[in-house]
């Protein structure tokens, strides 16, 4: 058989338990069904819930009917949930089965937001078995950014390049993916549920723009699957009505691994500037008049600088900056030449070396002037030493730019395995407290299947910090990995202390470790080491909390036998920090500061370390807290209910005990 399209020879496959032809040159679609194609091969033994619509297994988990029905009651309701749902609850498809039922009848898009780009996954395979075993059509997108769909050469370039390139490319018509157009790829992408990478593939061998077909497909899907930026980035989402078709107040939101959202949210409104950006800037401009205030800006920007001692920080507002700039254009000898020309000027200079396919500072300088001179409540302003010398912004307050977000939505579902408390997290986002609906669910993990054991021989408290405590420390996780018969992982506050502490540590199992400058295929490489250790003697990981091993693996087949964790992870002293603890505490009261901004992030970093080891119920592992200080009254009421600390006992003994049954 000989492929219609290309000429070239079928070859065959397995699909199931049938042999189906495809053409490896140049389209799987030839010959074959959509349904042969994508639709995995499901488990005869699973089918739907009889009395749940779309929820595609017979029965449901501990806690998970709960979270169902709360989930339909806030839609209903038009209301934002937020769901403290420990791990193990299913709350990917607890949350979807009802968002997509609302969709269907209701006309509603449900838009599942993610952190990270491999966290897709699991949505996009529930999503497949949700339609499989309900008979049902749900139309789903996939998306992830432009840049990392685009099939071109411009893709390798560096962000503000791609954008500028992209542009330019649609504008002349020059982008042979963008201009051409496959309709019959649209009606695909609506009958069969699709990884991105899969739609990648289809559509360049189509020779059409994937993110222009996701984009398409999107304004008639009932489930888009995409980022946190299509949102809550301000380049993004203003063209988000456009880009999907659909009026925001059609939006079910549901927002995966939510606890990260706060921070993200800050990362969108943060920047530095430098003297050597503006020297660099400065090389880029062909215009005199803006060199010539450009060279003005090195100086008013280095006196700024210069008032602040070697090592310190310290608050400045906008004005400093900006008068120093409008007085050296008001002297201007061109007419009507101010910042916002000034501003222009730059993006301009910038936008043209990009289309030239080069780096621009130009308009680096440029982005980080429209941000630092925004009216916004909780922007924060520091001149800083430390690292250097720099100028900063950084916004505290999330809810400045979440709030606005929330109240266009239909309704929400905020959820994370370790979203605790919900009642910070909601105060944090600026939910107002007649929208939102707070709630935790029961964790279905028998709870001696994962014992957390507290050291009290050990700390890092900073003043008890010394080699004699970091050998102890060593010698507690030596200890217990001579006891743990397969991989441990150990998740230190920072990178400095496990440095410290590694060096002492000696164990039989091998070693591997993350470092600072880590890439994310030796991140990958470190997990496929585990998986070869854990059928030999094991391993031990060394790695930090809040990392993305720490937060972004799942570690699933039973691959960690033991979390260890060292340390408390607060913050480190920073200018930022305390005015984010004095801007919670005028916000929500005294006291409340500490909590919102320093202590519950700490734990949160802790909780979702603990959470790697056990991922089923069937699930096996010990988790140990090395530092006495998780023990205390004060610090034991920042642990959900379902964590359940073990003190004064004996480590050794307890471990023994505990892989010995």
């Amino acid at each position: 058989m000989f492929c219609p399209e290309c000429k070239s020879m079928m070859k065959v496959r397995k699909r199931g338990k049938k042999n189906v032809p495809y053409c490896p040159r140049c389209s799987d679609l030839v010959e074959l069904s959509p349904e042969e194609i994508f639709e995995p091969v499901l488990d005869p033994g699973l089918g739907a819930h009889p009395d749940i619509a779309f929820f595609p297994y017979p029965k449901v988990r501990i806690g998970q009917d709960e979270f169902i029905k709360d989930v339909a009651k806030s839609i209903a309701q038009k209301k934002h949930l937020l769901a403290y749902a420990p791990t193990g609850i299913g709350k990917t498809v607890a949350a979807l089965a009802p968002a997509v039922e609302a969709s269907i009848k209701m006309g509603k898009v449900v838009c599942f937001l993610t952190s990270k780009q491999s966290q897709h996954h699991i949505a996009v395979e529930t999503l497949r078995q949700m339609k499989t075993t309900s008979g049902e059509k749900i139309k789903v997108v996939d998306l992830i950014s432009k840049q990392a769909m685009c099939p071109a050469e411009i893709a390798e370039e560096y962000p503000a390049a791609f954008r500028m390139l992209c542009f330019t490319s649609q504008v002349t018509k020059s982008c042979h993916y963008f201009t051409n157009e496959d309709k019959s790829i649209v009606n695909f992408v609506h009958n069969n549920i699709m990884h991105v990478e899969e739609l990648k593939t289809l559509a360049t061998r189509r020779k059409v723009c994937p993110h222009k077909v996701a984009l398409q497909a999107a304004a008639e899907a009932n489930v888009i699957v995409c980022d946190y930026n299509h949102i809550f980035d301000p380049v993004v989402r203003p063209n988000l009505e456009e880009a999907f078709g659909r009026p925001i107040e059609d939006f079910i939101v549901i927002v995966d691994e939510a606890h990260n959202l706060p921070d993200r949210i800050r990362g969108y409104y943060s920047m530095s500037l430098t003297t050597n950006m503006v020297e660099e800037a400065l090389h880029e401009v062909n215009d005199k008049h803006l060199a010539s205030i450009l060279k003005g800006m090195k100086k008013d920007l280095s006196a700024l600088l210069e008032r602040v001692d070697e090592g310190k920080e310290v608050l400045t507002e906008a004005a400093p900056l900006l008068e120093a700039l409008n007085k050296r254009m008001d002297h201007s000898i061109i007419d009507q030449f101010d910042l916002e020309t000034m501003m222009e000027k730059l993006r301009d200079t910038g936008m043209r070396r990009m289309a030239d396919g080069r780096q621009s500072v130009a308009f680096d300088v440029y982005e980080f002037l429209a941000g630092y001179k925004q009216e916004l409540k909780g922007l924060l302003r520091i001149i800083s030493r430390k690292d250097g010398m720099m100028l900063n912004y950084r916004l505290l307050d999330p809810s400045v730019v979440a709030t606005p977000v929330f109240d266009g939505f239909h309704s929400s579902i905020v959820m994370s395995g370790t979203l605790y408390p919900t009642l910070v997290y909601a105060d944090i986002l600026g939910i107002p407290v007649k929208k939102r609906m707070l709630k935790s669910y029961r964790s279905p993990f028998p709870e001696e299947n994962r014992p957390v054991f507290v050291s009290e021989e050990v700390t890092t408290l900073y003043n008890q910090r010394s080699d004699a405590m970091y050998k102890k420390i060593a010698s507690n996780i030596s200890g217990a990995c001579d006891l743990i018969p397969g991989n441990v992982a150990v998740f230190f506050q920072s990178y400095g202390m496990l440095k410290n502490i590694m060096q002492h540590i000696q164990v039989s199992k091998e070693t591997i470790f993350e470092s600072r400058d880590s890439t994310k295929a030796e991140k990958r490489g470190l997990i496929t080491k585990l998986v070869r250790l854990k059928n030999m003697n094991g391993g031990i990981m060394l790695a930090v909390m809040g990392g993305s091993l720490s937060e972004g693996i799942d570690y699933k087949d039973n691959l960690l036998d033991a979390v260890i964790v060292v340390g408390v992870p607060f913050a480190p002293p920073s200018l930022e920090q305390d005015q984010l603890i004095y801007y919670y505490d005028m916000k929500f009261g005294p006291g409340k500061g500490r909590d919102y901004g320093y202590n519950y992030p700490a734990m949160n970093r802790v909780l979702q370390s603990i959470g790697r080891c056990i991922r089923s119920e069937t699930d096996r592992a010990a988790v140990i807290l090395l530092d006495k200080r998780f023990g205390y009254p004060n610090y034991k009421r920042y642990f959900p209910e379902d964590v359940k600390l073990r003190t004064g006992m004996n480590l050794k003994s307890s471990l023994r005990k505990f892989y010995g049954n």
